[in-house]
């Protein structure tokens, strides 16, 4: 009787937590509940052997862990492999979670506003249960790449299935998963190590998934000792780089490509390709270099001359009576030309007698000529 009365205030009090953590309009209403909810439900999952409790403390977890100030000393080494598993999979279906905490407590515990799979978190929790398969590493494998799948981006995932891979490769002559122990070792621009280099198998299908930029690291291993896969290597990276629109490395990757192996059918066609286009655009450039330099030449030796000399009286009186003399303004700038005027008060020589000359000249700058003759470079 005693542990009758125990079970129904434990469903009382934390059906009445669950509903104020589910409901609560202030933080710290929130962080205090849901505090107690966790150490509540927490210790009856280790103290019972009732299935719910479990399930409740799964909830909370997947609901509070980790959001701000909710959860945040919670270590998962402490928490039971049962728990950590009915976790995952309701940090990968949240509205599966939500519609058991409702079962149980009448009550979303905020669930329902999560719309996605919690993928960090998740990735985080199946590392932990991996780490504990000591014994069994297939088991320990699958847990890996499901992480990884979670979150690609997680260090811890990364850093503990990358030395599995490689002993599963020491060990046996291929592997599987060939695919993720190559973007496993390449991501953090590190190498595969040499005497794993030459077990790969390097079938297409293994390859297809990684990026140009992982597929062009992996050739460059590849060239020293096995050249004609590395050129099969460049080549899937040329063709990743073509998709994604970017010509010039997908050229590069092919120029390596016929470099690596020369009868390489897809590079050498490439390269005829690339040849072809090549020429054709030396000699656009070629023509336009020509066109240039005729246009420098011919800036140089212009000026633009205008002469007065109708009505332009002078005064013997106040100047000189050769015609050589002149006053020149200061010189102007517009556009990218530099100019100047000039004034010779009986005129120039091949102006009429008795008539003054005004000129006025523009010559190209040195920042025009500049711009032309780099353009020809």
């Amino acid at each position: 009787f005693p542990s009758r009365c125990q079970d129904l205030f434990d469903t009382e009090l934390v059906s009445r937590l669950a509903k104020v953590a589910s409901d609560a309009v202030d933080l710290q209403t929130e962080v205090d509940s849901v505090n107690d909810l966790w150490s509540i439900s927490l210790e009856l999952s280790k103290s019972t052997k009732q299935n719910c409790w479990v399930k409740t403390a799964a909830l909370v977890f997947t609901s509070f862990w980790r959001d701000i100030g909710l959860l945040d000393d919670v270590k998962l080494g402490s928490l039971s492999e049962d728990l950590l598993k009915l976790a995952v999979i309701f940090m990968q279906d949240p509205k599966l979670a939500a519609s058991d905490a409702e079962e149980l407590w009448g009550c979303d515990l905020q669930l329902r506003q999560i719309q996605l799979p919690m993928n960090n978190k998740r990735a985080d929790v199946l590392l932990e249960l991996a780490e504990r398969q000591i014994d069994d590493r297939q088991a320990k494998l699958e847990l890996l790449l499901k992480a990884r799948e979670a979150d690609p981006h997680n260090w811890g995932v990364r850093k503990a299935l990358k030395p599995l891979l490689l002993e599963m490769l020491d060990l046996e002559d291929r592997i599987d998963m060939e695919c993720t122990l190559i973007d496993v070792c390449l991501e953090d621009d590190t190498e595969i190590p040499k005497q794993m280099l030459a077990k790969l198998q390097l079938e297409a299908e293994s390859l297809q998934d990684l990026s140009a930029t992982s597929l062009m690291t992996l050739a460059w291993q590849l060239s020293e000792d096995r050249p004609t896969d590395a050129a099969r290597v460049a080549v899937l990276a040329a063709k990743k780089h073509e998709a994604d629109e970017n010509l010039d490395q997908a050229h590069k990757a092919f120029v390596l490509a016929y470099r690596w192996d020369l009868r390489n059918e897809d590079a050498r066609e490439q390269m005829i390709e690339i040849c072809a286009e090549t020429s054709s655009r030396y000699m656009d450039l070629q023509m336009e270099c020509n066109h240039l330099k005729a246009e420098v030449a011919r800036l140089k030796a212009t000026s633009v001359t205008w002469c007065l000399e109708e009505g332009v009286n002078f005064y013997p009186d106040k100047f000189p009576a050769s015609r050589s003399y002149g006053v020149r303004s200061p010189h102007f700038y517009f556009s990218h030309f530099e100019g100047w005027m000039e004034f010779f008060p009986r005129g120039v020589a091949q102006a009429q007698a008795s008539k003054a000359s005004f000129q006025m000249f523009l010559n190209p700058t040195e920042l025009l000529m500049n711009r032309l003759q780099g353009r020809q470079r």
